[in-house]
């Protein structure tokens, strides 16, 4: 498999600097047309794609995967929840990382609770990155971390 595309191939390609052809995937201002169409045509002829946990180090952000579980002795809920575990340095590779959240389920006053909790700790930003980036099979629904660090407990 060859290797990915990088922005610094892009670079030489269009014959450029790796701060022009940032500027121009970024959509910035400060670039002539015809040198953006230059970065964009050695882009398309690479194929070239931005590296998600690139941008992530870059920009210094973590991405959070947040999973509400119904809290109980399920064995197939305890397995996911070890499974999620599992990705915690594979995760912490891609800068992300995994929260698991168990509640009551079988009371929809303390689900709703626990769901209304969510809100402002940037959840609703989850449904706009639902599936982007995603690895086969692991699933992706992340959120940029506020600095806050929280303790949740598997059950």
């Amino acid at each position: 498999m060859p290797l990915r595309a990088s922005l610094i191939d892009v670079a030489r390609e269009a014959g450029v600097s790796p701060a022009t052809v940032d500027r121009v995937l970024n959509g910035r201002a400060g670039v002539r047309a015809r040198t953006a169409e230059r970065v964009s045509e050695a882009a398309h002829r690479l194929g070239y794609r931005p590296d998600p946990a690139a941008a992530r180090l870059a920009r210094a952000r973590v991405a959070r995967l947040g999973f509400v579980l119904p809290a109980g002795t399920n064995t197939f809920v305890g397995m996911l929840a070890e499974q999620i575990g599992a990705l915690g340095a594979w995760l912490a590779e891609q800068r992300a990382r995994a929260e698991v959240q168990t509640v009551d389920v079988f009371s929809p006053a303390a689900l709703a609770q626990h769901l209304a909790g969510l809100h402002g700790r940037k959840h609703h930003d989850v449904r706009r990155r639902l599936g982007q980036h995603a690895p086969g099979g692991a699933g992706s629904a992340g959120e940029r971390s506020t600095g806050g660090d929280h303790r949740l407990r598997i059950s």
